[in-house]
């Protein structure tokens, strides 16, 4: 990738980004997770680490109801100090220190910071092993002085340990942080026994400490702050407190004799437990020896690297070949592990497994299984369920389970695990039924239900669940809905024709067929489709509206579904082209509002320009890439990924404050004024399930089929060759694919043979491959 502001660059591989100036917009955070337990961290050690959900069990001090830790107190921290002169400074650099050498390595699954202060250069580097609810620190020190320093090393966290789903209540009044010297370990512990779970941390070194402290206030001082501790203020050793009651803290104080040119390396292991008799086991996988940690690391690394290889691109733009080859992927890893930070909202867990299925579809049956327990027998589905034992969302968003067939079609063709069609999965209101027949549940109880216009009804809202007054009272109905409907019953009529259900694909035709002219008899505006019509019947997105005249989503799904044809389809890219689009993108509606509206929902009291209300929402971004992609529109569709990437030239990090290396939730809309093309929330969103597969399915066009691999490549202006290596059952096909219009037809060439079909074998024999595509004139093949 090429360099990024004045901030820093990408490695050459891509597989870092290396920062060099520590002044960034807000402090750049780094997701680093397995599927129990993950961390945030900063250049400067800001951020926090929580178990099993975001919001609900903080390990770690998080001071902010956001998901962007910013506030100064909350992090990782390494002191150090020279007790020769009682100097002391960060190991990990705050942004306002004297330091030399700087860096920052993001990289997959973990950070490491460089820096020199005082004649001492630091290593610090950390990361979440694969399996078990733990981070390791790794801190170097050497000494590039000419004389012999005595060095103190101070490792800090303050400990968090929140309620859960007691938030309310203070966790200290129930904590209890103290020093087991058999195991070397500060342990804290959560004894309220309202909690879901019952747990508590622990903080261990590999090295003999000198002293410890778990009391905030021992430590730091009544009025001193983590920039000035007392107990280095004052030149003093740590006072071997306890704590219970009060803020507790995590420090181990390290005494190492450093020679001119010598090193010394302490690894940290810090976890979760619900019992300290666990402590032993996780300090004899990580600590009993020298090696431990390094072994874990390169396994880390090793799972990268099988990741990456699962699909890789090659084409002539690098920066989008590492995008989706490396940091899209560990972003989707992210949102599949976390969704969105609590609950399971319904509609977002199936849009991650859909993006995450190409990368591990065994990963994903097991959670797209456990997701249709959350439907009822009428076909509808919870808004959210909990995976933590907390209470459900049961608040009734009509689109739950209009997500379900896309992603039961991605996975069956990923995998061809067909049987699960029959696998009998229960209802949330009891009963069972087979896969297959939840499926058709969802879409049949959408159809049944609509309202006076033929729209379904939208309950408490839809996809955007800021218009969530819309149907308050049962009457509302959504055009994007129904518009959405026709995309689920189009893939239960492909999944039906491929099984030969003959019944059901007469079924779903006549439904796509009703809905497409219902839709267009009674939802088309002029030059656009409205989005939604309220309880009183008045539409919204219409331009008979003041506020919020257009909106995007409607637009875009109605081009992808077919259900915009014509000088409708040509309308509703001419609106978004030259009404909603811009340098960063293309708004979610136009304009935003500006005044509260009941009939309409919390959306019109968002300040204009944000989230719902008039942002560059990322998700719908990624609805207009599909959309464009469908319309045959390649270079407008590479020319909208362009500009949402933290890459573009006319929205760089210095203004978004977006981490080059993560893709943001939305960036503020024009109508933000000052603040149009600002990053709010970075790394938890559903665009990039959506970027990840229309880019190899719609661009590249190599789609996973029931009974094959299915090759439609296509090419944005410029591109004359790229290159796309996937793993599909079972083999590897290793695909290059070029464009010569000299060529008077296309070509499939597969393993030196000539094919006649567009579709590759199932092999299945841990082979790799050989496929040359070459796209002549002819159309059938390739599109430009």
């Amino acid at each position: 990738m090429e360099k990024q502001d004045k901030f820093g660059y990408f490695s050459k591989d891509g597989k870092e980004y290396i920062l060099k100036n520590i002044n960034t917009p807000r402090p750049w955070i780094h997701y680093l997770s397995n599927d129990k337990y993950c961390v945030l961290f900063s250049q400067s050690g800001n951020g926090f680490s929580f178990y099993k959900a975001l919001h609900a069990f903080k390990v770690t001090y998080f001071s902010s109801e956001t998901y962007t830790p910013t506030h100064p107190e909350t992090g990782r921290f390494i002191y150090v100090r020279d007790n020769d002169t009682n100097k002391y400074w960060f190991l990990n650099p705050q942004v306002d220190d004297k330091h030399k050498n700087f860096r920052c390595h993001y990289g997959l699954g973990y950070v490491k910071i460089f820096a020199e202060n005082n004649k001492i250069s630091s290593e610090f580097r950390i990361f979440v092993p694969l399996e078990d609810p733990c981070e390791i620190w790794t801190i170097k020190l050497k000494n590039k002085d000419s004389k012999e320093r005595s060095i103190d090393i101070f490792p800090y966290v303050q400990w968090y340990l929140s309620n859960y789903p007691s938030t309310f209540t203070d966790p200290q009044v129930y904590k209890r942080a103290y020093f087991n010297k058999k195991y070397n370990s500060i342990i804290t512990y959560n004894f309220n026994p309202e909690n879901l779970i019952e747990y508590g941390a622990f903080m261990t070194s590999s090295e003999k400490i000198k002293g410890y402290d778990c009391s905030k206030r021992a430590f730091i001082g009544c009025y001193g702050d983590i920039k000035r501790p007392s107990v280095l203020v004052n030149g003093e050793n740590c006072h071997n407190t306890d704590a219970g009651a009060e803020p507790d803290i995590g420090v181990l104080q390290h005494r190492v004799i450093l020679k001119p040119g010598s090193e010394k390396e302490i690894n940290i292991l810090i976890g979760v437990i619900h019992s300290e008799k666990e402590i032993p086991k996780y300090m004899r996988r990580y600590l009993s020896s020298k090696n431990k940690v390094e072994h874990e690391f390169k396994r880390l690394n090793e799972y990268w690297e099988t990741v990456i290889k699962k699909v890789e691109i090659n084409t002539p733009d690098k920066e989008f070949n590492d995008r989706i080859n490396i940091w899209i992927k560990y972003q989707l890893h992210q949102t599949f592990r976390w969704t969105r930070g609590l609950d399971r909202g319904y509609r977002d867990v199936l849009q991650d497994i859909r993006g995450f299925i190409p990368l591990g579809y065994e990963k994903t049956k097991s959670l797209f299984l456990k997701t249709l327990e959350y439907q009822y027998k009428n076909g509808e589905a919870v808004r959210q369920w909990s995976e933590i034992g907390g209470p459900h969302d049961l608040r009734n968003y009509k689109d739950s389970p209009v997500w379900i067939p896309d992603t039961l079609v991605a996975y069956l063709k990923e995998s061809g695990d067909f049987k699960i069609l029959n696998k009998r999965i229960k209802f949330f209101d009891g009963g069972s039924a087979s896969v297959y027949d939840h499926a058709l549940r969802a879409v049949r109880n959408l159809f049944n239900n609509r309202g006076m216009h033929k729209m379904c009804y939208m309950g408490h809202g839809d996809w955007n669940d800021a218009l969530n007054e819309i149907g308050r009272d049962g009457k509302g109905e959504s055009v994007w809905l129904t518009v959405a409907l026709c995309y689920a019953i189009l893939k239960m009529k492909e999944l039906a024709e491929f099984l030969k259900d003959n019944r059901v694909v007469k079924e779903m035709t006549r439904m796509y067929e009703t809905l497409k002219r219902d839709i267009n008899d009674n939802a088309w505006d002029g030059r656009w489709y409205i989005y939604a019509f309220n309880d009183y019947g008045k539409p919204i997105g219409s331009k008979s509206n003041l506020e919020g005249k257009i909106h995007l989503n409607v637009q875009t799904w109605a081009i992808f579904t077919k259900v915009a044809e014509g000088d409708r389809l040509k309308s509703c890219l001419d609106i978004i082209d030259n009404e909603m689009d811009n340098d960063v993108g293309p708004v979610l509606l136009k304009p935003s509002y500006t005044h509260y509206d009941s009939k309409i929902g919390r959306i019109t009291g968002m300040l204009p320009g944000f989230f719902e209300n008039g942002s560059i929402y990322s998700h719908g971004v990624s609805f207009k890439y599909k959309a464009d992609l469908v319309a045959g529109r390649y270079t407008q569709a590479y020319k909208t990924f362009k500009k949402l990437m933290p890459s573009n030239s006319k929205n760089p990090p210095g203004h978004s404050s977006l981490e080059p290396f993560s893709c943001t939730n939305f960036y503020v809309g024009p109508d933000g004024k000052e603040k149009f093309g600002v990053s709010m929330y970075s790394w938890f969103t559903g665009s990039i399930a959506w970027f990840f597969s229309a880019t190899l399915e719609d661009l590249f066009g190599i789609k996973p089929d029931f009974d094959g691999l299915l090759i439609e490549p296509h090419f944005p202006n410029g591109w004359k060759a790229y290159k796309v290596r996937r793993y599909f059952r079972g083999a590897f096909y290793d695909i290059d694919i070029r464009l010569e219009p000299s060529k008077q037809k296309n070509i499939i060439i597969l393993d030196g043979k000539l094919q006649d079909s567009n579709k590759l074998p199932i092999f299945n024999d841990g082979k790799t491959h050989y496929v040359k595509v070459i796209c002549g004139k002819g159309e059938s093949l390739c599109q430009k």
